[in-house]
């Protein structure tokens, strides 16, 4: 049988006590545990604990999970669950850069189960010799002001390199991030940086992987580091933000004679936007194009194949924002895909600045 001690030996926190404590207080009897691809390894251990901790059905949710916007409320229903229990986020009502139209707040009682939000802590941390290597960095730089932000795993560790960097004469800050969490960053949502942008100088990216660190350099032009809290890597994304920016414009370039739009509306419960779908419908009419819209859960390249055809020159994906990006950029298709943003920029003609998420 897995223990308590075989759980805390796991890299991440499932606070699996606090589950079974809110099971047992409601009574719930069924569940859905959502995890990220990251996690998913650890999917069985935890249904295992929480069945026999708590005596509940435990569903694993096996498809993709983007992130807190795409919660499997249909589903859950379906199964007749009584919560989703979501790993790896924190709840987030909507970024305020990409407009989620249908947060779950807006749901009835009656439509929506119970979801509760765990963010997996890391139990990884940067070693004080990391961060010292990050404040050298910074000032090699005659950077003073970093802004720090982070993903939901490690946003406890943003308080200790503060403190640290400031030992080192740095004025490090932590801005309201996404959902209102002192700075939190999703994947769509780095207004931290646009609404403090005058009062810092650099950006630091407490994350592992690339893809916050890589957002954020596309986000803003002043210089981005990522201090990756398993290996103590210190990185400057300067060299990956030219090259996606190359490749990126190439692509809303490739779109500026687009007359036939595919615009991809999504379904994920937090990625359907349709006013955000309206509006790139108007822009291109104002052109005298045509559109027509595909729904789907999810664009990968085989549904994009599957559904282009010659009455197409150009997609846009107005479901995640980062999709285009992330999905069709060091992998280009034959015609233009691109994020709501930048089909705005290439409908409008307003090519400066370049603006990926909206």
């Amino acid at each position: 049988l897995l223990s308590v001690k075989s759980m805390s030996s796991l890299p991440y926190d499932f606070e699996v006590d606090r589950v079974v404590s809110i099971l047992k207080e409601r009574e719930y009897k069924s569940i859905l545990v959502q995890l990220p691809e990251g996690l998913k390894k650890y999917a069985t251990r935890i249904a295992k604990e929480l069945r026999e901790k708590a005596g509940v059905r435990v569903y694993i949710y096996g498809e993709q999970t983007w992130g807190p916007c795409d919660i499997p409320i249909d589903e859950a229903k379906r199964l007749k669950v009584d919560v989703i229990v979501h790993y790896g986020h924190l709840e987030h009502h909507g970024c305020r850069l990409a407009e989620h139209s249908l947060p779950l707040s807006a749901l009835s009682k009656e439509r929506r189960p119970h979801v509760v939000f765990i963010p997996a802590r890391s139990r990884a941390s940067p070693s004080r010799e990391h961060i010292e290597r990050l404040a050298r960095a910074l000032a090699a730089r005659g950077l003073r002001r970093p802004i720090l932000i982070s993903t939901a795993q490690h946003l406890h560790l943003l308080d200790e390199v503060r403190g640290l960097l400031e030992q080192h004469g740095l004025e490090p800050q932590i801005e309201t991030g996404a959902g209102g969490i002192e700075g939190l960053v999703v994947g769509c949502d780095y207004s931290s940086l646009l609404e403090s942008s005058s009062k810092h100088d650099s950006v630091v990216v407490v994350s592992s992987g690339t893809f916050h660190a890589l957002g954020a350099s596309l986000i803003t032009e002043k210089p981005v580091f990522q201090l990756d809290p398993y290996s103590g890597e210190i990185r400057e994304l300067e060299e990956e933000r030219k090259l996606w920016l190359k490749r990126r414009y190439a692509a809303i370039l490739r779109a500026l004679r687009a007359r036939r739009w595919a615009i991809w509306v999504g379904a994920a419960i937090g990625q359907y936007r349709p006013r955000l779908v309206e509006h790139i419908t108007k822009l291109v009419e104002e052109r005298g194009g045509e559109w027509y819209l595909f729904y789907s859960r999810y664009v990968t390249l085989t549904e994009l194949k599957n559904c282009d055809s010659p009455e197409i020159d150009a997609h846009v994906i107005t479901s995640c924002p980062r999709v285009a990006l992330d999905d069709f950029t060091l992998q280009e298709y034959e015609k233009p895909v691109l994020s709501p943003g930048e089909a705005i920029m290439a409908l409008t003609g307003s090519l400066e600045p370049y603006r990926p998420i909206w």
